[in-house]
Order: structure tokens, then C-alpha cells, then sequence
């Protein structure tokens, strides 16, 4: 709704209208005053008779400007032909911006065929000489990715967890997860209750237990059924029971009772942790 695009206003066309018709005594004052030597009116006749010169066309040859040396020799034949006066300094500002503008051009093509090129794993020269020489550089790299390695094996799952994937919390019926934690630079490996570790740990009486006391107690156990040595705990066949005899592992936090179920032979009878 509306006026329709493209019409006037009444208003418009009336003033139009009444400036047609008194278009020739106006035109007639206004050349009377400008002979009268009235300032404005002989600057309205004099921008209408002569009007301000717009730019002309220059021609100054084929200018190649495809490199960076292309463009170099253009702008030195511009400043040629400003100082021997073929073209008018004005005009030769014209053509610096334009030089200027095609130079910007190029340099953002370049440098985007530069990023593309690096992404595919091709090498280009640097415009500087290298800070370090290529074999420290490697060494040091290799000595950053040691330094991450360990600060990864000091914390988060340990990687020594021989109960991992089969402590279970008795009352929760989740799993333990591995972790540990690092005070006055010695490490503290413990179980936790997954459940606990989401919900609270006021929510499970098994909460956390310390890796070493369960992981002994387990093995004692099952040192019962095969001899492992004169020190249980350190015996190589540690790993090899975990792995081969036992199929899940439960702890109730509350009674310290500890539940050891094997793959073939069954449960063991019950036991507890004690401090």
C-alpha cells in the first residue's frame, strides 16, 4: 500500500509547475544582476556557462602489471612522464593509487597461494636465517614430548593399575577407576568410586581406596591358589593372575569386605581390608 514506487508528491509537482512557469523572467533576473555586478548571481550564471573540467582521458602505453618488477617499471614511467610534463602531477597521483591498489592485489594473492601451499606440507624458503640450527631443533622437540609423556604418566589413570577394569563398588555397583595424585613430589595411586566421583562422594560409603592396599590384599589371596614366591607383591606373575584368574573384584567401603570372583574356578570366600 502506499504511493507507488517511483511517483511524486503533489506538493512536488505544484512547486514544479508554478517554477516552469516563471522559469523565463527568473532566468532574465538573474542575468540582470550578475550585469549589475551582483556577486552570487554572476557565480550562478559563470557555474552554469563554464563548469568545473572533469578529468580527461590519458593514454600512456600498455602498462604490464602482473609482478612486482612490472610494477616497479610502471611507477618510475609515471614519474617520467610527470617530470617531462606529459601528464599533469594530478594525473600522475591517479595512476600511483592505481599502481598502489594492483600492488596490494598481488601481494594478498601471493600470500594466500603461500597458506594454501603450506597446508599441503609443501616448504618455502623463510626470508629469514634460521634462529637454530635443524638438529637442536629436533632435539628439543623430542625432549618437550618426553617432558609431556611424564607429566601424563604423574597424573590422571596411572598406568600401573592392576585392578583396572575389574574393581567394582559393592553399594554403588559401579566401577573403581584408577587415578592418583601428586603431594611434596610423591605419587599417591587410589581407586574411586565412579559413582561417588559424579554424585558426591557422601553419596557411597566405599568412596576412595589407597591402589597398594587393595591390589596386596587381592593378590595374597589369590597367592593361595598358586605359590607366587617369598614376596607376593613383587612377583612378576602379578599381571598374569589378574589377567588369567580373575573376572571381577568387588569392595563395600562400609565393612571393608572384599568379594573375588575368578573366570573358571568361582568366587573365593570373603575377606576385608583393614587398616
Amino acid at each position: 500500500r502506499g504511493r507507488p514506487r517511483g511517483s511524486r508528491n503533489k506538493t512536488t509537482l505544484l512547486a514544479q509547475e508554478l517554477l516552469d512557469s516563471y522559469a523565463e523572467p527568473l532566468v532574465r533576473k538573474c542575468l540582470h544582476m550578475a550585469l549589475q555586478a551582483d556577486p552570487k548571481a554572476m557565480q550562478l550564471c559563470m557555474d552554469r556557462i563554464l563548469p568545473a573540467r572533469r578529468d580527461l582521458p590519458v593514454k600512456i602505453g600498455k602498462l604490464p602489471m602482473s609482478t612486482a618488477a612490472e610494477l616497479s617499471k610502471v611507477s618510475e614511467m609515471v614519474l617520467q612522464k610527470v617530470a617531462s610534463g606529459q601528464i599533469t602531477v594530478t594525473q600522475g597521483l591517479g595512476f600511483s593509487e592505481l599502481i598502489e591498489n594492483r600492488r596490494r592485489t598481488i601481494e594478498t594473492v601471493e600470500v594466500d597461494a603461500r597458506v594454501r601451499a603450506l597446508l599441503k606440507g609443501e616448504l618455502h624458503p623463510g626470508e629469514h636465517p634460521a634462529i637454530i640450527d635443524l638438529p637442536l631443533w629436533r632435539e628439543v622437540q623430542e625432549r618437550l614430548k618426553a617432558g609431556k609423556r611424564s607429566r601424563l604418566d604423574q597424573a590422571g589413570q596411572p598406568q600401573d593399575a592392576l585392578l583396572r577394569g575389574l574393581l567394582f563398588c559393592e553399594a554403588c555397583g559401579t566401577p573403581m577407576v584408577p587415578a592418583c595424585t601428586t603431594k611434596k613430589n610423591r605419587r599417591h595411586r587410589y581407586y574411586a568410586c565412579l559413582s561417588a566421583q559424579k554424585k558426591g562422594w557422601k553419596t557411597c560409603p566405599s568412596r576412595a581406596l589407597p591402589a597398594r592396599r587393595i591390589e596386596d590384599s587381592v593378590i595374597e589371596r589369590l597367592g593361595q591358589l598358586r605359590p607366587l614366591g617369598a614376596d607376593p607383591a613383587r612377583s612378576p606373575d602379578r599381571r598374569y593372575l589378574m589377567e588369567n584368574l580373575v573376572e571381577r573384584v568387588t569392595y563395600h567401603g562400609g565393612t571393608g569386605q572384599v568379594r573375588i570372583t575368578l573366570t573358571k574356578s568361582g568366587p573365593l570366600p570373603k575377606g576385608g581390608i583393614h587398616d
